[in-house]
């Protein structure tokens, strides 16, 4: 009798749990076939899915877009940048929102034309120097837009919303003097690393090393920490830039059900690796 009243009591449990979770959790990621929405997003969903939480993940244009629909109610949890954090947090103070975890780091990288204008992020503090950001939306936009609020040197250079290995071969010829991007420090797979590290590429990774780069997250962490990276790896020595980087994070709305947002945490902390495809 005893057995059977602890079994109803579970079953109980169970029943109100599965009720808490009717409405779907709205997982707010990045672009159809890009790292946030293909993997984060995915992942996460799937993981609570099985944990018999009703949750969906939509397409974004990546950190903005997701924190605007967090703080407007038109999504539940999403992933950003730190530093895209701290910017908005700047422009919405009143914005009620929750870090519940992160999911590893992401990289601010920097290529110039060999022997050209650019030879370290010192000379970003030259008036007329050009460099292209990415479109704008887009992670290292937004990296940029928040660095130039820390170093105000590089609010010297001309900038330039675009991107793509279009922008490199302009780079190399000398109508850019400098290209950047974002992504993680673990992917030297990605195609603007390849392109650069080519023997007849003509151009050249610098380091971004500005001790100004740091900032500061309203938990009280930095939003950017300064890593030596490599980006080649030599018979007697490696490749190695020196660059900010910073966390993505996973946020929620503050004001989410705390069945819900316990969930989403516990996912996280329990499965960051799975989530980030590992």
């Amino acid at each position: 009798m005893k057995k059977l009243t602890i079994a109803m009591a579970v079953a109980a449990a169970l029943s109100c749990s599965a009720a808490a979770y009717a409405k779907d959790v709205v997982i707010t990621a990045g672009v159809q076939g890009g790292t946030y929405h293909d993997v984060y997003g995915v992942n996460l969903t799937n993981i609570l899915r099985e944990q018999r939480i009703s949750a969906e993940v939509q397409a974004s244009r990546g950190s903005v877009e997701n924190l605007e629909r967090i703080n407007a109610g038109d999504a539940d949890v999403g992933f950003t940048q730190a530093d895209a954090l701290a910017a908005f947090l700047r422009s919405n103070p009143t914005a009620h929102l929750e870090i519940v975890g992160a999911l590893g780091q992401e990289c601010v990288y920097m290529a110039a034309q060999k022997d050209g204008k650019v030879e370290d992020d010192d000379d970003l503090g030259e008036e007329g120097v050009r460099v292209a950001i990415g479109e704008r939306g887009t992670g290292s936009a937004e990296s940029w837009g928040f660095m130039r609020t820390l170093e105000p040197d590089y609010q010297e250079a001309s900038v330039y919303y675009q991107g793509g290995i279009r922008t490199l071969a302009q780079v190399k010829t000398g109508q850019m003097d400098a290209f950047m991007w974002v992504t993680s420090p673990d992917n030297r797979n990605h195609r603007f690393f390849e392109a650069v590290m080519q023997p007849d590429s003509g151009l050249v990774m610098i380091d971004v090393d500005s001790r100004k780069l740091r900032g500061e997250l309203p938990n009280g962490e930095a939003v950017y920490t300064l890593r030596d990276v490599t980006i080649a790896e030599g018979f007697l020595s490696d490749t190695e830039v020196r660059v900010p980087c910073t966390d993505v994070l996973v946020v929620a709305r503050g004001d989410m059900e705390d069945v819900a947002i316990e969930a989403v945490a516990t996912a996280v902390m329990m499965n960051t690796n799975r989530i980030r495809g590992k």
